[in-house]
């Protein structure tokens, strides 16, 4: 994303100056919040961790490699806020997952260490973890999301760009419910931007929502909200550490599989045109990370993951080993993937596969 470079003149600046060392208030609440609180209870997160490379990365001679178990180093920035005292944080789940470590970064240049984890959720978007440090914080004031309605005046505070703390207003625009009258998302005009995944959406005092995503460009911007999140900190869940390393082999990651798609069948030999291939679309989300597993004793056989409409190679897990071969995935959106086995040898092949999203 191209950064826009803004001047600001010296009266505009100490307007700036101003506006944000005073309290700041949410219409049709009653309550105010300071900027100095909000610097007190938030933090901007430096994440480090790994992706899967899909065996997409380009080899020697410029084609994907196929080692579809490779996994890269990471880097990544988003936000959270302080629920508990003790630094428990709240942050999404698309932020925290394959996180092996990282800091909690304060506006006053302090940080600390993350060194745990409680929850994931995936379906919601939401993570739980904890800042390791001896002493207690100041948290954040969980309002009730049941209560906002359209019009209400919001904060949106996150590490907008990997820049630290930014605090932008808007209003609620929209709140979407399911099919039990459960609200499950709020929109917002709080302009928000990368990085600030996780940060807190404010009605006066009170965290009203977590935010999750939005549209550039359009001024629509979306926050789950908070009664979503508040079961997951449940005392009794308990606290997990990070890995400090990648997932040693493909079994360390089975632990955390389950099992989504399973085949049996048969693919055709391969002939002096092509190779022979049997295929089939399976949908996926963005959040999910698949294992894909192909099983066929004594041959060696690849798999291959392709983006149906525009005819793309997606992953390619093609080890040139016997008996099992192994591809990681994630989807970069919501959609349909097709999935082949693949033959290289003249003679047809009977394989078993499966595909396991994997739960960090």
């Amino acid at each position: 994303m191209r950064r826009l470079k803004i001047w600001l003149g010296p009266l505009a600046l100490a307007l700036l100056v101003l506006l944000f060392s005073t309290s700041v208030s949410s219409q049709g609440t009653g309550q105010a919040i300071t900027y100095e609180e909000l610097k007190k209870t938030n933090v901007s997160l430096e994440l480090v961790g790994f992706e899967f490379a899909s065996g997409m990365r380009p080899d020697a001679n410029g084609k994907p490699n196929g080692n579809g178990l490779e996994m890269v180093e990471a880097q990544w920035s988003g936000s959270g806020f302080l629920v508990q005292g003790d630094g428990t944080i709240i942050t999404n789940y698309h932020v925290a997952r394959r996180t092996l470590g990282g800091r909690a970064v304060f506006e006053d240049g302090s940080y600390f260490d993350i060194g745990q984890i409680k929850v994931y959720d995936p379906v919601h978007d939401i993570a739980v973890m904890k800042i390791k440090a001896q002493k207690q914080f100041p948290v954040c004031k969980l309002g009730n999301s049941d209560g906002v309605n359209v019009m209400d005046r919001v904060l949106a505070v996150g590490n907008a760009l990997g820049q630290h703390m930014a605090v932008t207003e808007g209003m609620i625009n929209q709140v979407f419910v399911d099919d039990n009258n459960v609200r499950y998302q709020i929109r917002h005009s709080a302009t928000i931007a990368p990085g600030n995944s996780g940060g807190a959406l404010y009605r006066g005092d009170e965290v009203v929502g977590i935010n999750v995503s939005g549209y550039l460009g359009y001024s629509i911007y979306y926050s789950i909200p908070i009664n979503i999140a508040k079961p997951l900190l449940d005392p009794a869940k308990p606290w997990v550490a990070l890995p400090q390393a990648f997932p040693a082999n493909p079994d360390a990651i089975f632990k955390r599989a389950q099992q989504v798609f399973v085949q049996n069948g048969q693919v055709p030999a391969a002939t002096k045109q092509a190779i022979g291939t049997v295929g089939w679309t399976l949908n996926v989300r963005h959040l999910q990370d698949l294992l894909l597993e192909v099983k066929c004793p004594g041959r060696d056989l690849a798999l291959l993951i392709v983006d149906p409409q525009q005819n793309k190679p997606l992953g390619l897990g093609d080890l040139h080993q016997l008996d099992t071969d192994y591809l990681f995935f994630s989807p970069q959106q919501d959609g349909q993937v097709a999935i082949y086995v693949a033959n290289y040898d003249n003679k047809p092949a009977n394989f078993a596969l499966a595909a396991y999203q994997i739960i960090w």
